[in-house]
């Protein structure tokens, strides 16, 4: 999508027609005041008393002009707004259908090339079971993909129930760490959780909190180009909340970017350069998911290459043992 040129820009054309309008109510003001000014000067020339010519009608037709400017001035404001939120939504989704494309090419392409390996060539034992499980990890991708684009429904249905059962949180991270350790062999995991003979009791629900951990776990690993891929989990009370904090040495992000992350298909990077990683979608979904959990979440980064930390915030647990 081609940029416009300065003179035709949306935000040049939007400031140039309040300053024409507002111009335009000036030059009336003042031609209104000398049109006044010289029939004042005739009431004193011919020595007719004032209170005649004055035009109560012309004060009301001042006030009133200056009310509706007022309301044209609001209704272009309001019109460019919506306006802007729309290019912005339209570049948002073109960049995730790029994206989303690369994203799915890659490893169908991938899995495809082990496949025709298989058929054109006798190959051992060995090499055929680092091919499968290449092949396993593809398919979790794409599966792990498909998943984001049909949870966002899910989640923005206003009437659907969600099933929360009270778990330790504790002990819920350290098994979803281990169970899925073959997901993240890229990189190390650590875990803290503070008062280790004191398990913290929340009431959530355990595919979505899944859901929750599996992306910003997968993105320490996305977004992060060192030899040594490395995430720190760590969990701790504090006053009355919980937080359940995901550090790692990735790749960082400028503090502009602190919010604009968690806004759905909003991707760091362009799909043209292969910059953009990922849908678009996990971190929306992380942001939704700890909503109706009745938290909140944040991120930080000191900056590029300087690692990012999310930080996860839920209410004092109901139970705690």
């Amino acid at each position: 999508m081609k940029k416009p040129l300065f003179i035709f820009h949306p935000i040049t054309i939007f400031v140039g027609s309040i300053i024409a309008v507002c111009l335009s109510y000036v030059l009336y003001l003042r031609w209104y005041i000398k049109i006044i000014g010289n029939i004042d000067d005739l009431a004193l020339k011919f020595g007719v008393d004032q209170k005649l010519v004055a035009d109560p009608y012309s004060l009301f037709m001042i006030i009133a002009t200056a009310i509706l400017l007022v309301g044209i001035i609001g209704g272009l404001i309001v019109i460019f707004t919506y306006y802007q939120k729309t290019i912005q939504l339209y570049r948002l989704q073109e960049n995730f259908i790029n994206n989303f494309t690369h994203e799915l090419k890659t490893p169908l392409a991938s899995i495809r090339l082990y496949l025709e390996t298989f058929q054109r060539y006798d190959v051992t034992k060995e090499e055929r079971e680092k091919f499968i499980d290449y092949m396993l990890k593809d398919s979790r991708r794409l599966d792990n993909y498909v998943n984001q684009i049909l949870q966002v429904g899910n989640l923005e249905a206003k009437d659907r129930n969600y099933k929360k059962d009270v778990l330790g949180l504790k002990q819920f991270i350290k098994t979803f760490v281990d169970h899925n350790h073959h997901i993240f062999t890229e990189g190390s995991i650590t875990f803290e959780s503070g008062d280790r003979e004191n398990e913290i009791y929340y009431p959530i629900d355990s595919q979505l909190f899944e859901m929750l951990l599996m992306n910003l776990i997968s993105n320490a690993f996305r977004y992060n180009d060192e030899k040594e891929k490395k995430l720190k989990i760590k969990m701790w009370l504090e006053k009355k909340s919980v937080f359940i904090s995901f550090n790692d040495n990735g790749i960082g992000f400028k503090d502009r970017y602190r919010k604009v992350i968690f806004k759905k298909f909003y991707q760091l990077g362009k799909a043209e350069n292969c910059t953009a990683k990922g849908t678009g979608l996990g971190l929306y979904l992380v942001q939704q998911i700890t909503k109706i959990h009745d938290g909140k979440i944040k991120a930080e980064s000191s900056g590029k290459g300087e690692g990012s930390t999310f930080t996860l915030s839920l209410p004092f647990p109901s139970k705690r043992m």
